[in-house]
């Protein structure tokens, strides 16, 4: 026979509904007419109460039996047809979610994935509690599916890596031919990148930042592809791109190396490649060096030029120096560094300069074999080199005469050099129209 036993029964509740407190106990129920709830009535059991021997939940009449509650926190499950789903509720918010679907949300009751977790700051710890082991402890995430065989297997994994007291790294594993997870790239604690490697046994230029790629043994290389879908024409394709933050937000770019598709041929077009520079307090690189799809190498800017004389005669009276001889035209002149007012190049940096002079000069007549003009390389100020021509030296008749001086001389920067003209025994004409003096940095 059924029964109820209780320690005390009294009435608390306002409308006068029976509160039971200290303990209940009601055992032998066996069908859905045993207890008895009726409608809009609570029942309130204080202290705990245990039911034995109850065959179905269905068993309680007039009961939320979907609901587990406590204060402010419940679990429900809600059937509502074609959207049922379990929700767990804390503090009159709802917290978790599954769906029909069998979609997890965290602070979402709309998980569009297995796995949502919505919030401000939303974080996921997995937390690996095994004794430490370098490289090897660490919480991870596993990605597995089924191989070929129907086998499901890890195909890769990410995981935090412990690399020493309080340090940690970032390792991501993939599954290589042979069915083995092989680390495939590493973020070290400070920040590197490192592909195919762990960094270790590798050499550091200036102990910075870097991505380093390692092809690993045999003929496998590492290699950096940059790329894009830029259409059929004549654009670039891929730049590194030089920057310092601490510069003026418009002159953060320092240098910049940059590929270009060339060529006239449809979608089948050759590549240049492009190097930019720039100058102090200058905004935007300009190009400074080119190889071409051909292998010819151009430089826009390279220091050179080319000088010529006037139309006319310059006379060196004997005894005379001419310091130095100007000309004073210019065919090009790249950077302006030949001044044709004093007849000065001035080296813009330190390097090797190749330096030309073709002059045509004329003695005047019945003059002696002794006649002699003279020619020197000056640098500021000092001879560097000097050329002695005398009457008979590569005469073309009516005392006229081509000389060539070539020269291939280390300049600083900011040195000057030019050609000075001294004159003996007689006097010497130059003729500017038919002289030239040229110069380019070669290296």
């Amino acid at each position: 026979m059924s029964r109820i036993r209780t320690n005390l029964i009294t009435n608390r509740m306002a409308n006068g509904a029976p509160t039971v407190s200290n303990g209940l106990v009601i055992s032998g129920v066996t069908t859905t007419s045993d207890i008895k709830v009726g409608t809009g009535v609570t029942l309130n059991v204080y202290g705990g109460a245990t039911f034995s021997g109850i065959v179905t939940a269905s068993s309680f009449s007039g009961i939320d039996t979907d609901k587990i509650s406590e204060g402010n926190t419940e679990a429900e499950v809600v059937d509502t047809g074609s959207d049922g789903h379990f929700k767990v509720t804390t503090e009159g918010s709802e917290r978790l979610r599954i769906t029909s679907a069998g979609l997890v949300g965290i602070g979402t009751d709309t998980p569009y994935n297995p796995l949502a977790v919505v919030g401000s700051s939303a974080d996921i710890m997995v937390y690996d509690t095994d004794d430490y082991s370098q490289n090897v402890s660490g919480g991870a995430v596993a990605f597995a599916g089924k191989d070929s065989a129907g086998n499901r297997k890890t195909l890769a994994d990410v995981r935090g890596v412990a690399n020493g007291a309080n340090i940690g790294e970032f390792a991501i594993r993939t599954r290589r031919t042979g069915g083995t997870l092989t680390e495939a790239l590493r973020i070290d604690s400070t920040g590197k990148i490192g592909v195919n490697t762990d960094f270790s046994g590798s050499q550091t230029w200036r102990n910075g930042q870097r991505l380093e790629i390692f092809g690993g043994s045999g003929n496998v290389t590492g290699e950096l592809h940059l790329g894009a879908n830029r259409g059929d024409g004549q654009q670039s394709v891929g730049s590194i791109n030089f920057f310092d933050n601490t510069q003026d937000s418009t002159h953060r770019h320092i240098a910049l190396i940059e590929t270009d598709k060339s060529g006239t041929t449809s979608n089948k077009r050759g590549g240049a490649m492009v190097f930019y520079t720039k100058t102090d307090n200058v905004a935007g690189p300009t190009e400074k060096l080119r190889i071409h799809a051909t292998g010819a190498v151009t430089q826009p800017n390279l220091p050179s030029f080319m000088a010529y004389g006037n139309a006319s005669y310059t006379t060196i009276n004997s005894g005379a120096n001419l310091q130095p001889y100007v000309f004073p035209n210019t065919a090009h002149n790249t950077g302006s560094h030949y001044n044709t007012s004093n007849g000065k190049f001035t080296a813009p940096v330190t390097g090797v300069y190749q330096l030309n002079w073709n002059i045509f000069c004329k003695s005047d007549t019945n003059q002696t074999s002794a006649a002699t003009l003279e020619f020197y390389v000056v640098k500021n100020g000092s001879t560097v080199s000097r050329l002695h021509n005398k009457k008979g030296y590569g005469n073309m008749g009516d005392d006229q005469q081509i000389v060539n001086l070539h020269v291939f001389e280390k300049l600083n920067a900011n040195d000057e050099i030019s050609i000075n003209a001294y004159a003996y025994n007689v006097a010497w004409k130059i003729y500017g129209a038919h002289s030239t003096f040229s110069g380019a940095l070669i290296g």
